[in-house]
């Protein structure tokens, strides 16, 4: 049940991806975004070249913040593919779009696309190596959540604990709501991968007494807690079995907690 989980919420990611065709274009410092009909960038001192049908216009890398060239239907094959979770024809597709379309936006989407066939595939380093690239081609991508998320689940699947901890941490101190609601849910499980079953259950408490209304991360918190009180033998673990079904009847969550009841 948790493998086809992970698979089914890696997969709802790609749905936002859907676009119309349009222009390339890039976007200014200063937030003004400049229409072309073509656009490049060149691979040594990565300046931008925009041209439009008045003329060239060549930029430097500090004055944009986005390059978008036009969007490959190779990318649009690759996302069919991935929803029907066939995870080779996918990377197969989105594979020559993180050459063709190299800073121009869309590889980063194939690369993201290629580190989620991986992980529904199982292949953990695979899938850090494909996370990897995309922060190569695009540093500041770690601050999108479907990015970071899948980064650090791809770190700590690999045996990379230690390098996510921290980031957690500094979610918790910082983040987001969400973010630390989920940093909380994501280092209780580092914790419990480590025997530490009470550090672990202490971060799934802490996610589920301050973020309450965080109802997305809720039914895995409550889950968390009970299957950790379980491997505790602590006879709690019903009671919060029965809260995930009471409180949350119709998460995937709640089918595995009625199971244990």
């Amino acid at each position: 049940m948790k493998r086809r989980t992970i698979v089914a919420g890696l997969l709802l990611g790609v749905v936002a991806w859907a676009g119309a065709q349009q222009a390339p274009y890039v976007v200014l410092r200063d937030g003004r975004r400049m229409e072309g009909v073509s656009v490049r960038v060149r691979p040594g001192d990565r300046s931008v070249v925009l041209m439009r049908e008045d003329g060239q216009i060549t930029l430097t890398r500090d004055q944009v913040t986005q390059v978008v060239g036009p969007r490959p239907d190779r990318l649009d094959e690759g996302m069919r593919a991935l929803r029907a979770q066939r995870f080779d024809e996918a990377m197969a597709a989105f594979e020559p779009v993180t050459r063709e379309s190299r800073f121009l936006t869309w590889d980063e989407h194939a690369w993201l696309g290629i580190a989620r066939a991986q992980e529904g595939k199982g292949d953990n380093a695979a899938a850090l190596r494909a996370y990897e690239r995309l922060l190569e081609v695009n540093p500041r991508a770690e601050q999108r959540a479907e990015v970071r998320w899948g980064y650090y689940r791809a770190m700590a699947a690999a045996g990379r604990g230690d390098d996510v901890l921290p980031k957690l941490t500094e979610l918790i101190r910082s983040g987001e709501r969400a973010d630390a609601a989920r940093a909380y849910v994501m280092r209780g499980d580092l914790q419990v991968a480590r025997e530490r079953h009470e550090e672990g259950v202490l971060d799934y408490l802490r996610a589920v007494m301050f973020f309450r209304r965080e109802a997305e991360i809720m039914p895995e918190a409550y889950l968390r807690v009970a299957e950790t009180l379980e491997k505790m033998r602590d006879n709690r673990s019903r009671e919060w079995y029965r809260r995930v079904v009471q409180e949350f009847p119709d998460s995937s969550q709640a089918a595995e907690a009625r199971a244990k009841l």
